[in-house]
């Protein structure tokens, strides 16, 4: 089943990686609206930053293995 969706395979790997984005605000939207201390806010920021770059490198590494293989 996995395999006959691999067309579908590239349109997974950018709603993951630009989902993060959404998420990510989403959680610092909330803890700004619920006064969290500036080292936390700094914190969640920083996590998120590390979250989307991590998934754009992934993707990115992916999208290559993915071509040199063929499939």
């Amino acid at each position: 089943m996995v395999y006959k969706m691999m067309a579908w395979w590239p349109l997974f790997d950018t709603m993951a990686q630009y989902g993060h984005i959404l998420h990510n605000f989403i959680i610092v939207w909330l803890a700004i609206n619920y006064n969290v201390s500036f080292y936390m806010c700094f914190n969640l920021c920083c996590v998120c930053t590390f979250y989307t770059t991590a998934v754009y490198r992934l993707q990115k590494r992916a999208t290559e293995s993915h071509k040199l293989s063929g499939l």
